[in-house]
């Protein structure tokens, strides 16, 4: 298995949501799969202040950055496609990276 770069939409700040965003886990799907998943957005959001528009940015683009060393991007679709989902993959394509749509349904 190689390395897979996770797209989905960013966790939701407010708790009942957030809730719902844990037990959709694409990055648990992908373990799961045998792989070494990435998911910037599980990660930066935790240390970064993902509603300031600067600080986004700058964990997108190491997202991105990390993106371009992956060998596989898997798009999870299931709560839709963000405007920066479609821009890591365009950037992803750019980078020759396969890109695989998933969906491995919503939560009850």
């Amino acid at each position: 298995s190689g390395q897979l770069c996770v797209e989905e939409p960013p966790p939701e700040p407010e708790p009942k949501k957030k809730k719902k965003k844990v037990d959709y886990s694409p990055v648990e799907d992908s373990l799961r799969r045998g792989e070494a998943p990435f998911g910037s957005h599980a990660l930066y959001p935790l240390v970064l202040d993902d509603p300031d528009a600067k600080e986004r940015r700058m964990g997108m683009e190491a997202g991105f950055a990390w993106g371009a060393v992956a060998d596989v991007a898997a798009v999870y679709q299931d709560y839709g496609i963000t405007p920066g989902m479609v821009e890591g993959v365009e950037r992803h394509n750019a980078n020759g990276l396969i890109i695989e749509h998933r969906s491995i349904g919503k939560n009850p």
